[in-house]
């Protein structure tokens, strides 16, 4: 399950105690109440969820959730039914990033200054201790070295290292 995004479902399975049949046609018997991040539950938007077929998927009962709803780490759905005998596990879902989030926070981090004093072996740091080896000043002037090299490549004089 995506997080934070509407429109998505989480799917459940009653079945009766004593012959572990499928229980069909008891959804407007079924709630949930649902736990984000380990917090308290409280009741789900959808208050009973929709059966999915009697005939090809017996037991089988959908909640719809909202986009706040799916907005956690973790979320457990706990459907309870009132008619007796019929039990239905609680599920526990851990949720990801889209892609769309992923690349907005990538994009996000890709785009902010490196602070004057990156921490140690961190990209920051990395990148500018590249940054500083391009630069026109010192032993790490790029252009000049290419200067150099295609001197050299031309049958030129090789470049003193002093």
């Amino acid at each position: 399950m995506f997080k934070d995004v509407a429109n998505q479902y989480i799917f459940i399975y009653a079945h009766n105690d004593i012959t572990n049949a499928p229980k069909t046609g008891d959804a407007a018997n079924i709630t949930a109440t649902l736990s984000k991040d380990a917090g308290g539950a409280t009741a789900t938007n959808d208050t009973n969820p929709t059966e999915m077929h009697p005939a090809s998927a017996p037991g089988i009962y959908r909640f719809s959730m909202l986009q706040a709803e799916a907005n956690a780490d973790v979320m457990m759905l706990v459907p309870l039914s009132s008619t007796a005998g019929i039990t239905i596990a609680p599920i526990v879902i851990y949720t990801k990033l889209t892609a769309a989030t992923i690349n907005a926070e990538v994009d996000t981090a890709l785009n902010t200054a490196i602070p004057g004093s990156p921490t140690a072996n961190s990209i920051n740091q990395r990148v500018a201790a590249v940054d500083d080896l391009t630069q026109a000043s010192g032993n790490g002037d790029l252009a000049a070295m290419k200067v150099d090299l295609d001197a050299m490549a031309t049958g030129g004089s090789a470049p003193s290292l002093e």
